[in-house]
């Protein structure tokens, strides 16, 4: 997405500029001798800089839609991970079963099985006294959505739940 905002940056550093040097222009159209050819001249000008303005005004919209669908698009990508953090870090775990099991568990979600897992490790990197959160990517949403619903059970515990 840095891209795109990068061509907003450019994209309003060119109006202002073009704004600037027809601003320069008006002034000196408006300074100068007022003959036949210098209206001709006027009326090209004010066609062009309605033409600018509305090219501007549409890259403006096309930008906007941009973002506006990349957003929904991250949204979408995200819609089966959460963050589970807090739960005791061991040597040679099993990241996927661990989770499984806490979840089931500490959550009273049943249906939740390795197998209902796409996704799940930790992240980062081991740092002493602190376990490191788990990435959890569900093979359907409605899994995610019952424990994101019920993550209030695991209020006072250690662990905790968060969407990324």
């Amino acid at each position: 997405m840095e891209n795109i905002f990068e061509v907003l940056k450019t994209q309003e550093s060119l109006e202002k500029t073009l704004n600037q040097r027809l601003d320069k222009f008006e002034a000196r159209l408006e300074g100068s001798s007022k003959d036949l050819s210098l209206k001709d001249l006027s009326s090209d000008y004010i066609n062009f800089k309605n033409f600018v303005y509305s090219t501007f005004t549409l890259l403006r919209q096309q930008i906007n839609h941009l973002i506006v669908n990349m957003d929904a698009i991250e949204s979408r990508h995200r819609k089966k991970f959460l963050l589970l953090g807090g739960v005791v870090e061991n040597t040679n775990e099993n990241v996927r079963e661990l989770v499984a099991s806490v979840i089931t568990k500490n959550l009273g979600i049943k249906n939740c099985s390795s197998q209902s897992l796409q996704v799940c490790h930790r992240l980062g990197t081991i740092s002493n006294g602190r376990p490191r959160p788990i990435l959890i990517k569900f093979e359907d949403a409605p899994l995610r959505q019952e424990l994101w619903a019920k993550k209030a059970l695991l209020k006072g515990s250690p662990m905790c739940c968060q969407n990324i």
